[in-house]
């Protein structure tokens, strides 16, 4: 014959005045002395002269001071119909993945130096980014005389490096 379980329940482990040792609510915090009456906290630190070192931005947040950022509708406008191919990043200050992808495009300007790398920021420049459809950030466009000949959204830096050796071929 079986034996049937045995449950045996113990409600009291559960209730909230067990949660807690005695002992840790009997502590009264004020009644402590501050941290710096203690003789050996008022001691000068051997750290406070140490020099740090030189800090050097990471380059992956820094930006090119040869991407131009565009000014004006006309300098936009003179730019794209120069002849030249011109790529545009489309971005905002406060969109993180314009942020993350700004330091790629600085760095492939110096990989295709026949192609010009602008920025346009859309809060300071809303009627170009009207006037070219922009919906979402970041955008980049490439133009040749004055024409769109390719284009793509989001932070992705292996389109925007395939997007580069297209328009950069020859060809383009």
């Amino acid at each position: 014959m079986q034996r049937a379980p045995t449950l045996i329940l113990i409600p009291h482990i559960f209730t909230p005045s067990h949660r807690q040792s005695e002992k840790a609510k009997s502590i009264d915090r004020r009644a402590r002395p501050p941290i710096t009456q203690s003789p050996s906290n008022l001691l000068p630190s051997p750290f406070i002269n140490t020099p740090t070192p030189h800090h050097h931005p990471s380059p992956h947040y820094t930006y090119s001071k040869m991407v131009k950022a565009i000014e004006s509708t006309e300098e936009f406008k003179q730019l794209i119909n120069s002849g030249d191919v011109v790529v545009v990043d489309y971005w905002a200050t406060w969109c993180g993945p314009c942020k993350l992808i700004g330091p790629h495009f600085a760095k492939l300007e110096g990989k295709f130096p026949n192609v010009k790398f602008v920025k346009v920021d859309i809060e300071e420049q809303p009627e170009i980014a009207q006037s070219e459809g922009i919906r979402a950030m970041p955008t980049f466009k490439a133009y040749k005389d004055g024409q769109v000949i390719d284009e793509f959204t989001g932070a992705v830096p292996a389109k925007l490096t395939a997007l580069l050796e297209k328009v950069a071929a020859p060809s383009a």
